[in-house]
């Protein structure tokens, strides 16, 4: 028999981990570019496409963030380039 535990979705568990990081790096490039890192390295390493597109989508949040605080236009166009895509958010 196997057991399957109901517990937090795959979006709220990312979104826990990662939303204050979001938040309150909102208008620092360095952090946001950094948090965009490793929603890469996850995204790389998951093979549900479900997954991928939570962390996708996730990615387009961090991007969303930067075009609204960070005041570098060259570190904003960095961002929102990286954001969203599959595997390589």
């Amino acid at each position: 028999m196997r057991v399957l535990a109901r517990g937090r979705t795959f979006d709220r568990r990312v979104g826990r981990a990662l939303d204050d990081v979001r938040h309150h790096a909102a208008d620092n490039g360095t952090v946001l570019g950094r948090l965009l890192d490793a929603l890469e390295t996850v995204g790389g390493a998951a093979h549900d496409p479900v997954r991928s597109r939570v962390l996708a989508e996730y990615g387009e949040r961090v991007a969303e963030a930067a075009a609204r605080a960070v005041a570098a236009p060259d570190d904003r166009a960095a961002l929102a380039g990286r954001a969203g895509r599959p595997n390589r958010v």
